[in-house]
């Protein structure tokens, strides 16, 4: 007689109801432990899930912190972007395409922070496709920020590409001093040099930088590759350098056999 093929009967595969029931208790008061306050909203959380999810959570509830004594824990956070984490903890799941830039932002700020690093990876990997002229500047803020290797990357190669754009832009600005020098080092950031000179300059006016920001900013122009013309219209007149350094830049561009002209790249 046959032996019956039980092996469809052997293993029960009910993730998805799972999934859908912890989702139920994102939010929801029911049997919550703590209620986190967000800009004056109210969160309620249980400490469990964010614990077994999350070392920054479980080290702030479970940790001997004051917070694992409270019932309620304020938080200095975006709420959107808290209420997204959220989420997130107890579906697995987050929609991009339903959040703002902002949000998104925000998001991986929270992501990075209480080190969610898949989260962080996945939306990495999103802002590294939609990187434009209107909002580079700002990842490559961020990027330089959290140390984020893949943004800084990509965000990098579409400033090189797009140098002598980006120095006009007035989110050029609104660069960190840190992601300023990096930029700045980037032998492939092909712009005119007088134009980085005059984009250092205005960042350096605009964000009222101290004297020791200004002269490593300044460091990073490479003056021997400036017209000797715009040393005397641009430079001069910007009042940065003294006129012995002028001189002794114009000697240095005449004694220069092969300059290091940016966007040059070496095998």
């Amino acid at each position: 007689m046959a032996k019956n093929n039980s092996s469809s009967f052997d293993e029960i595969e009910q993730t998805a109801l799972l999934a859908t029931q912890l989702a139920q208790l994102c939010t929801n008061a029911d049997y919550a432990d703590v209620t986190f306050i967000v800009e004056n909203n109210r969160i309620p959380a249980h400490r469990v899930i964010l614990a077994t999810r999350s070392e920054y959570f479980r080290a702030l509830l479970y940790g001997g912190l004051k917070e694992s004594k409270q019932s309620e824990i304020r938080l200095d956070v975006p709420v959107k972007a808290f209420e997204h984490l959220i989420k997130y903890i107890y579906t697995g799941s987050m929609s991009l395409k339903q959040m703002s830039d902002s949000e998104i932002i925000e998001t991986l700020g929270l992501a990075h922070q209480y080190g969610f690093i898949d989260l962080q990876k996945a939306i990495v990997g999103r802002l590294s496709k939609v990187i434009s002229i209107e909002n580079v500047c700002l990842l490559f803020n961020i990027a330089q920020l959290f140390h984020l290797d893949h943004l800084l990357s990509a965000s990098g190669a579409f400033m090189d590409e797009n140098a002598t754009r980006i120095v006009s832009l007035e989110s050029f600005r609104g660069l960190s001093y840190d992601a300023l020098l990096t930029l700045l080092d980037r032998d492939t950031f092909d712009a005119p040099e007088v134009d980085i000179f005059k984009a250092v300059h205005g960042w350096c006016c605009f964000n009222q930088a101290d004297q020791p920001k200004c002269k490593a900013l300044y460091g990073k122009v490479r003056f021997t590759l400036i017209p000797q013309k715009d040393l005397f219209a641009v430079v001069r007149s910007a009042n940065v350098l003294d006129s012995d350094r002028l001189l002794d830049i114009i000697d240095e561009k005449a004694k220069i056999k092969n300059p290091t002209y940016r966007g040059l790249v070496s095998d």
